[in-house]
């Protein structure tokens, strides 16, 4: 991650299926994450996504 950040590149963590998982990487700096923590995967429209558990 301080590899990423010291090239200007922000990383973005996918498959994120746990509150920590979720955690781990936001003390670690991953500000972008996806992954069925957030949303179940929409076929027929986008799901909502809760912020709150950020």
């Amino acid at each position: 991650v301080s590899m990423l950040r010291q090239l200007n590149i922000s990383p973005l963590a996918e498959g994120i299926e746990t509150r920590e998982e979720m955690l781990f990487l936001r003390d670690i700096g991953v500000d972008l994450m996806q992954g069925y923590y957030f949303a179940k995967p929409g076929f027929e429209s986008l799901s909502e996504v809760d912020f709150s558990l950020l």
